[in-house]
């Protein structure tokens, strides 16, 4: 049920790069739900639906899991969720 700790045992324990568990949880998991032509990564025609993390830098989410880094939702094109 977390998204981000089952993205740090993939890159910790199974010894995936940062870069493909993210293409595991954004372009690959809209291949899996045939989606990868309206979601899945950020281009024009795509949906815009995404979310802002607050990181140090790319790799920090996969090593820390102390504290939520989602720092905003963005819905079609609309945020939805945003940190205190």
């Amino acid at each position: 049920m977390n998204l981000w700790l089952a993205a740090t045992m993939a890159v910790t324990q199974m010894k995936l790069t940062v870069e493909e568990a993210y293409k595991g949880i954004t372009i690959n998991a809209a291949k899996a739900l045939s989606l990868q032509k309206s979601h899945g990564s950020i281009e024009v025609g795509k949906a815009a639906d995404f979310v802002v993390l607050d990181a140090k830098n790319e790799v920090e989410p996969f090593y820390r899991f102390d504290r939520p880094f989602v720092a905003k939702v963005i819905k079609n094109g609309k945020i939805v969720y945003e940190k205190e």
